[in-house]
């Protein structure tokens, strides 16, 4: 568990990188973020992400596209995600939470083909959220999506056919 229960104790507010929690527990932020971001099933308005977890209880991926994500969410907040860039909570102008989850993968569509994107994943912990806001290997990461779906170039030629029955 993330929470210890020091009934002795009686606190207010954040400091550090814990909080006391309205269930009367003590709450640590976690201290190993996600690593290792990488891309897969890339598509002009999609693709998947894949990264290794941290030691957070949940996780948040913010996306933005043109730039690197430099917002850090607020302690204490829940950012709503949504896996359609662009119509989730943000946490800083342009900054798109695209999955709020326990997982280690998400699909992110509504892309603009031929368009450079750049993701961050960030562990949290508890009731509060607790977020850790660093980087580590691999994260955060970018992405270009395609320009487009293009069609095959070489048209199939020499085509034979054996062993044909009726």
């Amino acid at each position: 568990e993330y929470c210890c229960d020091p009934p002795q104790y009686i606190c207010s507010g954040a400091f550090g990188n814990s909080n006391w929690e309205e269930t009367g527990t003590y709450c640590f932020g976690p201290t190993v973020q996600a690593s290792e971001l990488t891309f897969t099933d890339i598509w002009p308005n999609q693709m998947k992400l894949n990264w290794i977890n941290g030691n957070g209880e949940k996780r948040l991926v913010v996306a933005k596209c043109g730039s690197e994500v430099k917002g850090t969410p607020q302690n204490g907040l829940t950012y709503l995600p949504n896996s359609c860039f662009g119509l989730g909570s943000t946490i800083a102008d342009g900054e798109f939470i695209i999955y709020n989850g326990t997982g280690n993968s998400a699909t992110v569509t509504g892309l603009i083909p031929g368009s450079i994107y750049h993701f961050k994943v960030l562990e949290y912990n508890c009731y509060k959220e607790q977020y850790l806001n660093s980087n580590t290997s691999g994260n955060p990461a970018y992405q270009i999506t395609p320009s487009s779906c293009s069609p095959p170039n070489i048209q199939a030629s020499d085509i034979s056919f054996s062993d044909q029955t009726d």
